[in-house]
């Protein structure tokens, strides 16, 4: 059995040979320069990124359970060590994120990493004296 190949040789292959590397030339060149103008828009304003992290935190949270609808404020744990006192950070790592509900007095701390609620705790506002000496990010409500 034989192929006939004559129909490949009617096609001037350098020819189309360029139009698929100006093709993926330009491709490419469009990709970089929206990843270009989105990294200088991120340089200019590091706030964008924040509220999209903070964004996409408060839409996996609300999957897993319902959120007070008010203003909230985001905090990172950065060293957990300095809270391992606190009951409510007893299970907190690294990287977790806290997220707090002033007039809803609901705390709840997440991990990223694991997409997981770890701890939701009530807020006891009415302990002035750790919130003025910094010792606490709050306290937590105990049950």
């Amino acid at each position: 059995m034989s192929f006939n190949t004559s129909f490949l040789q009617e096609y001037d292959w350098n020819k189309i040979g360029v139009i698929v590397f100006i093709t993926a030339l330009i491709i490419t060149s469009t990709v970089l320069f929206f990843k270009y103008k989105r990294s200088q828009e991120i340089l200019n304003n590091p706030q964008v990124l924040v509220k999209e992290e903070t964004k996409q935190i408060v839409s996996k949270i609300s999957r897993f359970m319902e959120l007070p609808n008010e203003e909230f404020t985001l905090v990172t744990v950065n060293d957990v060590s300095k809270l391992k006192n606190q009951l409510f950070f007893k299970n907190a790592k690294n990287g977790d994120k806290v997220l707090i509900y002033i007039n809803a007095k609901k705390a709840i701390l997440y991990r990223p990493s694991t997409n997981k609620i770890i701890e939701v705790s009530a807020l006891d506002m009415n302990n002035k004296a750790n919130a003025t000496s910094g010792a606490q990010l709050f306290n937590p409500a105990t049950p």
